[in-house]
C-alpha cells in the first residue's frame, strides 16, 4: 500500500510538471515511474504523456506494453485504457 501511494505521488508530481510546460523534467518523472516497472497504469500515463507532447511513436510502444502486462493479469481497466491509447494513435 505504501508503494501505491508512493508512486501515487510520483505520477501527480509528474503530471504537475507537465502542466506547468516543464516537460524535460516530466519525461524524467515520468522515466522513473516506468523504468523496472510492471505496471500497466505507469506505462499507460507515461504513453499519455509523450502522446500529448507528439511522441507518437514512443507512446505506442508504452501503450503496447502496458496492453500486454494488463491482460496477462487481467486488469480489464487497464486494457481499456491501453486500446484507447494505441485508438488515438491509429486514428
Amino acid at each position: 500500500v505504501i508503494q501505491t501511494n508512493k508512486s501515487t505521488l510520483e505520477m501527480s508530481a509528474a503530471w504537475d510538471l507537465a502542466n506547468k510546460g516543464r516537460i524535460t523534467e516530466a519525461e524524467i518523472e515520468f522515466a522513473k515511474l516506468v523504468t523496472g516497472t510492471q505496471q500497466a497504469e505507469h506505462l499507460i500515463s507515461f504513453g499519455r504523456f509523450l502522446f500529448r507532447i507528439g511522441r507518437l511513436e514512443q507512446a505506442m510502444i508504452n501503450f503496447e506494453k502496458a496492453k500486454e502486462f494488463a491482460e496477462k493479469n487481467k486488469q480489464y481497466k487497464q486494457i481499456a485504457d491501453s486500446y484507447r491509447g494505441i485508438g488515438n494513435i491509429s486514428a
